[in-house]
């Protein structure tokens, strides 16, 4: 989200964040998604908090606390490995399963991997396991498929619908594409905003290594929808320009996860149900003596 930063507390209990408003999930009952990171009076994160001991204001008024998910449970990462025409035509299969072991073996073992390939159609090959073997031997029997272009938006959108059940403390989606032309049929300006609204209100984050083939980067394509997902839900995005480099780019933003899972752990994600109408601005109190400090944060950006 690009918002105003997060406001530190002196004293450590109350954070205030203006005209922080969260994209809201569609549901009955409007809510929103802020990230607080709660220290003792020695500085060391607390992990063990139940989501009664916040409490939530939004605009001056009580909000009921749905759920307060720590963040030291593992990252639920679903892959999206573009196999379409792109691959067959740049003879890219090996470079393409190479780039997927890269990543594979380079995050870290706690974390969940589901793979799925979006040429085409988007279709599961392995659902979210810490089993790297199983996932290895899939990515190295990936092969292009001729229907036509990328579903990455589809393929986003599907999998949170059908693998995904709001309650994950680390939803996270790294999509390996090429400049094949996006083939989602969902996609304009106005559906694209409540997508990322809807992304950002379920803590998405979307990382994106593209593979840019000369000659293939056309109106439509994948380049034009790639590095806006990864920038509106504070993902990374990658551009090569030869095939056999989507394994160093893969490896190297595995690396990064890892680090930054280590970095941002210990940011709670809060669920809340919104006052209608919404406030201005957010605060959050924790409700536990020997608190030191409380910071607010609207995503699972790094700080700059």
């Amino acid at each position: 989200m690009k918002g105003p930063a997060a406001a530190r507390a002196a004293a450590g209990v109350v954070v205030l964040v203006a005209g922080l408003t969260a994209a809201p999930v569609v549901a009955a009952q409007e809510r929103n998604v802020v990230y607080v990171r709660v220290l003792d009076v020695l500085g060391r994160p607390l992990t063990d908090l139940a989501a009664e001991e916040f409490a939530v204001l939004e605009g001056g008024r009580r909000a009921r606390v749905v759920s307060a998910t720590p963040g030291t449970e593992p990252m639920r990462i679903a892959l999206l490995v573009d196999n379409g025409e792109s691959i067959r035509a740049g003879h890219a299969v090996n470079a393409l399963r190479d780039a997927v072991a890269a990543f594979l073996r380079s995050l870290p073992p706690a974390h969940l991997v589901g793979l799925f390939t979006i040429g085409g159609h988007v279709r599961q090959h392995v659902e979210f396991t810490m089993d790297r073997a199983a996932l290895l031997a899939a990515g190295a029997s990936i092969f292009p498929d001729e229907s036509g272009g990328v579903r990455l938006a589809d393929g986003i959108r599907e999998t949170l619908e059908r693998r995904y059940d709001g309650g994950e403390a680390w939803p996270v989606f790294v999509a390996l594409v090429t400049s094949t032309g996006e083939a989602s049929g969902f996609m304009n300006d106005r559906r694209y905003l409540r997508f990322i609204n809807r992304l950002r209100a379920a803590g998405v984050i979307v990382h994106v290594v593209h593979w840019y083939v000369r000659g293939r980067d056309l109106d439509g394509s994948v380049s034009g929808l790639a590095p806006d997902l990864a920038g509106d839900t504070g993902g990374r995005y990658t551009s090569v320009v030869v095939a056999t480099a989507m394994a160093n780019a893969m490896e190297a933003l595995a690396t990064d996860m890892g680090i930054r899972y280590r970095d941002l752990s210990s940011r709670y994600r809060v669920v809340y149900e919104r006052p209608d109408p919404p406030g201005a601005s957010v605060t959050v109190r924790v409700e536990r003596a020997g608190i030191g400090m409380t910071r607010l944060f609207p995503d699972r950006r790094l700080d700059p």
